[in-house]
């Protein structure tokens, strides 16, 4: 999947945030940091339609 453009703010706060997470979490895994969002790898999905990542519970 490409973007239609990288925000540079959005990418350096995920890239921040999963810095931090990785720091602090207890639990090995696969986690995904995308819009505000840390999640293990099958609870966070993009729709496609709004264009935006949301969690799937």
């Amino acid at each position: 999947m490409v973007p239609y453009e990288i925000d540079k703010v959005e990418a350096s706060l995920n890239l921040g945030m999963a810095l931090g997470f990785s720091q602090a979490i207890q639990n090995s895994g696969v986690y995904i940091c995308m819009s505000g969002f840390i999640e293990k790898y099958d609870l966070i999905s993009k729709n496609r339609s709004l264009g935006k990542f949301e969690l799937v519970r």
